[in-house]
């Protein structure tokens, strides 16, 4: 058991259990460089300097460490009856840092897996050290929820970058996210993330290990297995990039498209955002009283310009970034999580059309 540990503000600027955005989250919300991510599994750990990112209700805290010490930065949480109840136990979170309190965060089921968010850590590095990835110098973003129940792991492979053909380099990432609380299940996932605004895309729908906690599925193994396959898969990932690139859209189709059917999976502001950057580059808000007009119709403010997006966009790769960058806006984790999961279903209907 981990209990008590101490470590450096540099790698943890921030315990567990407290509702203050950490000192790197306010540098960032006082940064105009906004991180925009798109795919179906990716996701912006902040939404840039207008607002926080949240994680049902709760503020996310996010921090960088290195992969091999990433399971020392981590809370450990145990399970305790719940009272005479006899169908359900309490996870409480156990003294981590400087907070010394015993934290309950959910009741669960007696049948309920409890994984540890530090085994979970094990795993990924070991299963990335198995898969012959040299661990030393590899950076993970973390991010959390206030009491630490819920993380989430981006771990960035730069060795396998590359240019898919328009002069921005994306490089695959690992993201791992679990919960002790029921709310997020174990899931192992790779995705692919363009350097010039930290968008990230999510390659195919297989490119996802994912677990409920009703076992004690996940190991070590699985993890690098699942990570060979997909470093493996690197050379058919670069070939469906170039194929989205040389993919030409037709505007005016993807006008009629935006009005009949992404207005119909996001609502109409969103589509008009996304109308816009495809149009212009640039995102924004919506104006008042437009609830009467269609999504192409609607104006839309140039509050910000939307990184490495072509003006107007010509290619079905810059119109799945310009899906995604509106994915990664939502205010919430778990509202993003949704919205990125329906990208590819929406990106698999635009590519019927044009």
């Amino acid at each position: 058991m981990r209990k008590n540990r101490d470590f450096p503000p540099a790698i943890f600027p921030q315990k567990f259990g407290t509702s203050v955005v950490s000192e790197r989250n306010q540098l960032l919300l006082n940064d105009t460089n906004k991180t925009c991510f798109y795919g179906d599994i990716c996701m912006s750990l902040l939404a840039g300097p207008r607002e926080i990112k949240r994680w049902y209700g709760q503020v996310v805290d996010e921090y960088e460490c290195s992969l091999n010490v990433l399971p020392d930065t981590l809370p450990e949480f145990s399970s305790h009856e719940f009272g005479v109840n006899e169908y359900l136990n309490v996870i409480v979170r156990e003294p981590f840092g400087e907070d010394h309190r015993d934290i309950p965060v959910a009741s669960v089921s007696k049948k309920y897996a409890l994984i540890q968010h530090t085994a979970v850590a094990d795993w990924l590095v070991e299963g990335i050290e198995s898969a012959g990835i040299d661990t030393n110098s590899i950076q993970v973003i973390v991010s959390a929820s206030e009491y630490g129940e819920r993380v989430m792991f981006w771990v960035q492979l730069p060795a396998h970058m590359f240019d898919p053909g328009d002069g921005f380099d994306v490089q695959p990432v690992v993201e791992v996210t679990n919960s002790v609380d029921k709310t997020t299940a174990l899931e192992v996932k790779m995705m692919w993330q363009r350097l010039i605004c930290k968008n990230g895309m999510y390659g195919t729908k297989e490119s996802s290990l994912r677990k409920i906690h009703n076992t004690t599925w996940m190991n070590s193994a699985s993890v690098s297995e699942f990570i060979a396959d997909q470093l493996d898969s690197i050379p058919s990932q670069t070939r469906k990039f170039k194929h989205w690139l040389s993919t030409s859209v037709d505007l005016i189709k993807i006008q009629g498209w935006v009005n009949q059917e992404l207005s119909k999976w996001w609502g109409t502001d969103r589509a008009a955002r996304f109308y816009s950057i495809v149009n212009t580059g640039m995102d924004g808000e919506i104006a008042r009283n437009s609830q009467h007009l269609a999504p192409t119709e609607k104006h839309v403010s140039s509050v910000e310009q939307v990184p490495g997006m072509p003006i107007p966009v010509k290619n079905a790769y810059h119109a799945l970034q310009a899906l995604s960058w509106i994915a990664a806006r939502e205010g919430s984790i778990e509202n993003a999580q949704k919205m990125r999961r329906e990208t590819v279903n929406i990106f698999e209907s635009l590519l019927k059309i044009i």
